[in-house]
């Protein structure tokens, strides 16, 4: 799609490289994450379970700035460190993304 795609073991929240952000967050630091996405105000795709999107702590972030993408069903993870063949989390993921001009704010895949 014409990026360079820069992976490095760094802290993302000591970093401000690259042009895009395509991430699968974990969970636990959600809060802490879209917090500083948000302060790097750079495009992202952003990978969470859809409960968030009802926190209040993320909605007040991102109130009129947010397009989602929608998987008709859960996707299948392999895990780097951890390579099981075929993990599906337990809850489906949604695509967060911010500042990626898609064509609709919903999207349904």
């Amino acid at each position: 799609m014409g990026f360079d795609i820069i992976h490095e073991d760094e802290d993302f929240f000591e970093n401000n490289k690259g042009e895009i952000i395509i991430d699968n967050l974990p969970f636990s630091k959600w809060k802490e994450v879209f917090k500083r996405l948000k302060e790097l105000d750079k495009p992202f795709i952003m990978i969470s379970f859809p409960k968030i999107f009802l926190l209040k702590g993320f909605t007040n972030l991102f109130k009129n700035d947010l397009q989602i993408i929608i998987p008709n069903k859960r996707p299948t993870f392999t895990h780097l460190k951890n390579p099981k063949e075929g993990y599906t989390p337990p809850f489906g993921v949604w695509y967060y993304c911010y500042k990626m001009n898609l064509e609709k704010d919903l999207i349904f895949i």
